[in-house]
Parts: C-alpha cells; sequence; structure tokens
C-alpha cells in the first residue's frame, strides 16, 4: 500500500460506492487477478476513491498485470464489510470446490 512516501491502492477490481463512499459490490470478482489465478482470491483491505490517479505498476504490461491509484485518500474496508467480505470469498471457494467435482466444469 505504500511505496516510499507515495500512498497507493493496488488490483484489479473496481469498487463501486453509494453517495456516502461505502462499498457496494466490486467489478472484476473476488479473485486476486481472475486473468492470472482463478484460485487465489483477493485481500480487500484498503480502497481509494476517484481522487486519486491512476498508475500502472511499473512492469505491468496490461490489465492482466493490474493497475494502481496513487495520491487520492486512502481508506479502509469498514469493520461491518469486512466479514461480509469474508463469506462472500467463502462461499465462493465453496462453489468453486463444488463445480471442480463436475465433468462439465471448465474454469
Amino acid at each position: 500500500m505504500e511505496e516510499g512516501d507515495q500512498l497507493k491502492v493496488c488490483g484489479n477490481t473496481i469498487l463501486h460506492s453509494n453517495s456516502e463512499k461505502e462499498l457496494l459490490w466490486f467489478n472484476g470478482s473476488l479473485l486476486r487477478n481472475y486473468h492470472v489465478d482463478r484460485n487465489v482470491f483477493g485481500e480487500f483491505t484498503h480502497y481509494m476513491y476517484d481522487d486519486g490517479t491512476w498508475h500502472r505498476k511499473p512492469g505491468w504490461r496490461s490489465m492482466m498485470d493490474g493497475f494502481c491509484m496513487i495520491k487520492g485518500e486512502v481508506h479502509g474496508v469498514s469493520m461491518a464489510d469486512q466479514p461480509i467480505l469474508k463469506r462472500s470469498i467463502e462461499i465462493a471457494q465453496e462453489m468453486d470446490a463444488k463445480l471442480k467435482t463436475q465433468s462439465w466444469y471448465s474454469p
């Protein structure tokens, strides 16, 4: 989240909020990077709003690598939203495990 003395938030998902700037949903999935590994879930701890600047991390070549937002105000995921995100990831992992047992399933 911090590089030198510059705060940043990086990832492949986009947060959508309500008019009170409270978390509604993420665009892109609960995975850390669904383009690279569909088994590794993200750690959603902080976010920035549109008050920051989009920045491609050095060495990142495409959307598959993700982006960072810099020069914005960093917010932590609320205590109320943390268990919801945790449970959402647990349910997604349970569903993935069930789907993987099906012969027709191809992630």
